[in-house]
């Protein structure tokens, strides 16, 4: 006789049961964790995928910064290119004959409508390359601790914004006076022509020449810093992008891990919801026996009040297997209806809210069809939708199509029960370990979806 056969001799009779009611009772214990370590790999994946999102945000904004600095950079280059012309201008207005000075003041005046126009764009530039640069301090807060360095570059952008515009809208208010000085000198020329001395305008347009050059030298320094610092912004930002781009890349792994991870704690998951289904068919008493029974015995009731509904002709079987799901207008999370809801209302609210008063430790008790559509709800989870999304998520939970892993699984079973373990939200960041039977429902032999029960598991010797 084996160690294995002896032991068994010597034990009492019923150990073996005792022996399958505390494997449940381990594989019970394991589906909890599971489904509480599956539950945080998904929150990190979520994590990993929102933080990704706000790296291409930031990216995009960084990139549409050295776009909006090089459009500044060509500006001042424009803006430049306008001065010169300007200082051309006046010098050939001098070398001619003074009968020609009005003519080729009126160039210099044109030459320096162009400058001001130039100036006036780097402005507008400049104010939304500042609003870009907020968008990106946004982004970059949203992303949290691994955002703080592009917050301080979108600082430090912003400021580079700011100083562009204040220079130009600087370089502006030179021209203007640059202008009226010129209209001045136009302006005595026809006196000058008129008293017909040309020696006092050439006096005049002598005056007015050197304090064109000094106020041009000033001009054109402004413009020589405004466009290094518009072309050092966009050496800055490509380097800050491509960053960006490395750190998109790293996100994008970290999520790819995440997701990988998550299929293996979901497989484990469903390994230890099989073991507890294995031990509860055995016909050993386990923690979750009562809930199983309940749910088989719910699941046969609506059954019958289905199978009896068709045959006293209230409704159709066409009907009772409606997946039309009509949108309700201005729900959310979107609610839906079909034509068997008036019928589920009536015959299914009494018994499943019964159940609630069977055990304290239940948490709901509801149908599904077998989409997961959920047309009748406990009383507490369908009220009235309103405004708050957060709310109406928690409290209305009827005419919902319920289409995660647990959803799916609860409407799509067809053995004789289903065992399932998972977190659900409560809101406010707080999370509950569920355990969950699906009981089949069956109308003319035909799969129409399953009872589902919820409740609280007894989670004996949970690692801390």
């Amino acid at each position: 006789m084996n160690a294995i056969s002896a032991a068994r001799t010597i034990d009492e009779p019923g150990s073996l049961s005792e022996t399958i009611a505390e494997t449940a009772v381990a594989a019970g214990v394991l589906g909890c964790e599971m489904a509480d370590i599956a539950g945080t790999i998904d929150d990190v994946r979520k994590l990993a995928q929102s933080q990704g999102e706000r790296f291409l945000h930031v990216g995009r904004d960084v990139a549409a910064v050295v776009g909006a600095n090089e459009r500044i950079r060509s500006e001042a280059e424009q803006t430049a290119s306008a001065a010169r012309s300007t200082r051309d201008a006046v010098e050939a207005s001098l070398q001619g004959a003074v009968s020609q000075i009005e003519s080729g003041l009126a160039a210099v005046g044109s030459a320096l409508d162009e400058a001001v126009q130039a100036t006036n764009e780097i402005s507008h530039v400049a104010l939304q390359t500042r609003m870009v640069a907020l968008n990106a301090s946004i982004q970059a807060a949203h992303a949290g601790a691994s955002g703080h360095s592009f917050a301080v570059v979108a600082g430090a952008v912003r400021e580079l914004a700011e100083k562009i515009q204040r220079s130009s809208k600087l370089i502006a208010v030179k021209l203007a006076d640059l202008t009226a000085t010129v209209r001045t000198v136009a302006n005595s020329d026809d006196g000058q022509q008129a008293a017909g001395s040309s020696r006092g305008l050439r006096g005049s347009v002598s005056d007015a020449l050197g304090e064109f050059h000094a106020r041009f030298d000033t001009i054109a320094q402004r413009i020589e810093g405004l466009a290094e610092s518009a072309e050092q912004s966009v050496r800055d930002c490509s380097r800050i992008n491509q960053s960006v781009e490395a750190m998109t890349t790293e996100v994008a792994a970290l999520e790819s891990s995440l997701a990988g991870a998550a299929k293996k704690s979901d497989y484990l998951l469903s390994v230890s919801e099989r073991l507890i289904e294995v031990t509860a068919a055995s016909g050993a008493q386990t923690d979750d026996t009562p809930f199983i029974e309940c749910a088989l015995s719910v699941a046969a009731e609506l059954s019958d009040l289905l199978e009896a509904a068709l045959a006293a002709g209230e409704i159709r079987l066409e009907d009772l297997f409606d997946a039309d799901y009509q949108p309700v207008p201005g729900s959310n999370p979107a609610q839906f209806r079909t034509r068997f809801v008036a019928l589920t209302d009536r015959l299914f609210m009494p018994i499943q809210e019964s159940v609630l008063d069977w055990s304290e430790r239940v948490t709901f008790c509801a149908a599904v069809d077998r989409n997961g559509y959920l047309p009748t709800h406990n009383r507490k989870y369908s009220m009235p939708p309103g405004a708050d999304v957060a709310w109406n998520t928690a409290n209305c939970r009827n005419r919902r199509l319920f289409q995660d892993r647990t959803g799916k699984a609860a409407g799509a079973n067809t053995k004789p029960f289903l065992v399932q373990t998972y977190r659900r939200d409560m809101g406010g960041g707080n999370y509950a370990i569920l355990k969950e039977v699906d009981a089949p429902i069956a109308v003319r032999r035909r799969h129409w979806g399953n009872v589902r029960l919820a409740f609280r598991p007894t989670r004996v010797g949970v690692a801390p």
